[in-house]
């Protein structure tokens, strides 16, 4: 807001004969839609900027005290399928990116990303900040910098009584305030995805409760292997239900029955044959038994792989330890894959395997006469195996994790 109003008075500044109520048209007679132009404006203008930015500071705010721009490279933004101009201001002093159309993407007024200056085709997007292209993976991933905002995101609003997001428009609102509106959005999840307890072979009682094994990755492997098979990619997927006997069909039964706390959930279950074969193989070539903290996130692409080929079915899954959000999760869903999601330390869910489904891109724009600001907050749709509906994650406080590619 702050820099469509500067923007503003230093146009008063220079041409006092403008009428500010006019049109795009006009305004591009003093400055031209490219995004070349607004920076050139900003840069031969930086003076004004700086006085009338710290003029309308708040008391919290920091100052911006630049003199001068030590460089400006072009950039593509990803977002808006258009180059952009970065300019990085002198010593600490900031940085912004000018878009076309009189949209500036970004702007700082303290800071300094040095290590762009070393960079080529420096890319940006709304959602994941300034990336690079990964050869090795061949997805854009964000650059490590100390520049990321920290998103503390602590209402309950849009969250049922365990935590879970379950009402996106709820938790924005709640979040980060009103004027969002849903930009864009893809939702793959047209089923009810397999919960942890309704796939568990065994719980245990942990105070007035019950819990399933842990077997979180299985289950996240699972839905996305499921949904192969219902969107008929991989028809040679097995959809039947066969009944086990844990006391019968599990080799490691009297091991687990002797060793730990958990007890078989019941004499006999119906379980889905995928899941079944999914657990055994778990078990036989990662040590599964009641938890897969023996089985890396690492291997979780060549695990999927050894389902597919059992089945005659030629998948092809690759590990992501690198990812942003355009590359790995919309990107995936857009061409109708799931993906998988392995959550690292979240402040909620902990170490965590997810299935993810689909997005939702949120966006706020504020707009004065003939300059946009954006901000955008990106969800992910989830099968979280906590419970039997979808859930949201947001990956704006956190970014750590990894994820799984099978298509």
């Amino acid at each position: 807001m702050k820099v469509i109003l500067i923007l503003l008075a230093i146009l008063s500044i220079l041409f006092p004969s403008v009428n500010f109520l006019i049109n795009e048209n006009e305004i591009s007679d003093y400055i031209g839609k490219d995004c070349d132009s607004l920076a050139d404006f900003i840069v031969d203008n930086l003076y004004l900027f700086e006085k009338e930015y710290n003029e309308n500071l708040l008391p919290d705010e920091p100052k911006f005290e630049a003199s001068g721009c030590e460089y400006r490279t072009k950039i593509r933004n990803l977002s808006a399928g258009a180059d952009a101009v970065y300019l990085d201001f002198d010593g600490n002093n900031g940085y912004m990116v000018i878009g076309e159309d009189y949209n500036i993407y970004k702007f700082e007024p303290v800071g300094d990303l040095a290590f762009l200056k070393l960079e080529e085709n420096i890319f940006y997007s709304d959602g994941d900040g300034f990336l690079y292209y990964n050869e090795e993976y061949k997805n854009y991933i964000p650059y490590e910098t100390d520049e990321s905002e920290d998103i503390i995101c602590t209402s309950s609003a849009g969250k049922d009584t365990s935590g879970r997001i379950v009402d996106s428009d709820a938790y924005i609102n709640g979040n980060y305030g009103s004027g969002y509106s849903l930009y864009q959005s893809k939702d793959l999840l047209y089923y009810l995805p397999g919960t942890q307890m309704e796939l568990t072979m065994y719980i245990k009682t942990i105070g007035a409760g019950i819990t399933s094994e842990g077997n979180c990755a299985l289950v996240s492997m699972y839905n996305t292997l499921e949904y192969l098979k219902l969107s008929n990619k991989y028809p040679s997927l097995p959809s039947n239900s066969i009944y086990f006997r844990p006391a019968l069909d599990d080799p490691h039964y009297n091991q687990i029955i002797s060793t730990t706390e958990y007890r078989p959930r019941a004499v006999q279950e119906y379980l889905p044959q995928l899941y079944v074969t999914i657990r055994n193989h778990a078990a036989q070539y990662y040590s599964y038994r009641t938890s897969n903290d023996s089985l890396s996130v690492s291997q979780m692409d060549n695990f999927i792989e050894a389902i597919g080929d059992f089945y005659g079915a030629n998948i092809n899954s690759t590990y992501f330890p690198l990812w942003s959000f355009g590359s790995n999760v919309k990107d995936d869903i857009d061409a109708g894959y799931f993906t998988i999601f392995n959550m690292n330390n979240d402040s909620f869910y902990g170490n965590h395997s997810v299935a993810v489904a689909g997005y939702k891109v949120y966006r706020k724009a504020t707009k004065i006469l003939f300059v946009t600001v954006y901000d955008t907050v990106n969800l992910a749709i989830i099968g979280d195996g906590w419970g039997p509906i979808k859930a949201y994650y947001d990956f704006k406080p956190t970014r750590y994790g990894s994820f799984i590619r099978a298509r």
